[in-house]
């Protein structure tokens, strides 16, 4: 008697209507993508004040800002906006224009332009590989995560500046970007960078062993 060949299920073709539906949603968050940044430069050329002490002139905080708005879009719309590797180099690619056009604007350097694309590219980089690594039925903890370490880095920088004393290590990947911009030097900038795209790769490289047969076969 011939020992039976393991049955493995096939994945099942996603419908066309389905598939029609991501396309378009993708379509939409990128266009939202480009939006919102064109709405943040916008905003710097027309100076409009978005604080009681806003800098003198509004256009001088063109870059850190729209920064910070692009790493806030991306940890906002992250599965819809990252939902595939080509997006996601769509998405970096974008930025890097964007962020001329504001360098240009607040009358900085070409070199301060590249530092805040390297940033950026380093999130868009991290959270694409959480979004890939991940099911799907984590990505709203993915967009949790990444807005807290976004958004609340940034509220607790804030709250240092004004109530305690100055401080070397950024809170979060968006405050580490704001020191690299201006310093490249910085080693606690390089480590809010760095790290978290390095716990993306391992963590896709951990999901990708984890659906090979070998291990599957091994379990």
């Amino acid at each position: 008697m011939t020992p039976t060949e393991p049955i493995t299920a096939r994945p099942r073709p996603t419908p066309p209507i389905v598939d029609g539906i991501e396309r378009g949603a993708a379509a939409a968050a990128l266009l939202l993508w480009l939006l919102i940044q064109i709405a943040s430069i916008a905003l710097s050329a027309a100076r409009v004040p978005l604080s009681a002490h806003f800098a003198r002139p509004g256009e001088a905080l063109a870059l850190p800002q729209l920064v910070l708005a692009q790493m806030v879009c991306v940890s906002l719309l992250a599965p819809i906006l990252l939902r595939g590797w080509t997006s996601g180099l769509l998405t970096i690619v974008s930025a890097g224009p964007m962020l001329a056009l504001a360098a240009v604007l607040s009358g900085e350097f070409t070199v301060s332009a590249m530092r805040a694309w390297l940033a950026v590219a380093c999130w868009i980089a991290a959270v694409r590989c959480f979004v890939a690594a991940l099911p799907s039925r984590f990505h709203l903890v993915i967009v949790a995560m990444a807005n807290l370490l976004t958004l609340g880095g940034l509220v607790l920088a804030y709250a240092s500046a004004e109530y305690s004393d100055p401080r070397a290590f950024p809170f979060g990947p968006a405050d580490a970007a704001m020191q690299f911009i201006g310093d490249a030097g910085s080693n606690a900038a390089w480590i809010w960078m760095i790290a978290p795209a390095v716990a993306g790769v391992i963590s896709l490289v951990v999901s990708a062993l984890r659906r090979s047969p070998n291990f599957t076969s091994a379990r």
